[in-house]
């Protein structure tokens, strides 16, 4: 199992995801309640585990990128395979990087 790994996002930032772990999402509950908004529960997980160019981010700074990027980073932190198996995380982030012009 890898801790973390890294993707290119679609705008060209790089995000380094480090594998979810319980506390994050009792965290990302505290800043918004899934069953009210899960949107807003996802950008606040996004940014429990996320670095973007290797400064930390918040479920405001999450709140403010783009939607491809976003969508990007929601499928890699809710995707637990490309973190037990780092062969699938090098294939997804590639995979990602050629979808978007």
């Amino acid at each position: 199992m890898t801790e973390a790994r890294t993707i290119t996002l679609p705008s060209g930032k790089v995000a380094t995801i480090r594998a979810p772990k319980g506390r994050d999402t009792i965290r990302a509950q505290r800043v918004a309640d899934p069953a009210k908004n899960q949107v807003e529960f996802v950008h606040a997980l996004i940014a429990q585990v996320t670095t973007i160019d290797g400064k930390p981010v918040t479920a405001e700074d999450v709140a403010e990128m783009y939607q491809f990027d976003i969508n990007a980073l929601a499928q890699a932190v809710g995707d637990e395979k490309s973190f037990l198996d780092p062969a699938r995380s090098s294939s997804l982030s590639s995979a990602d990087s050629g979808t978007r012009n």
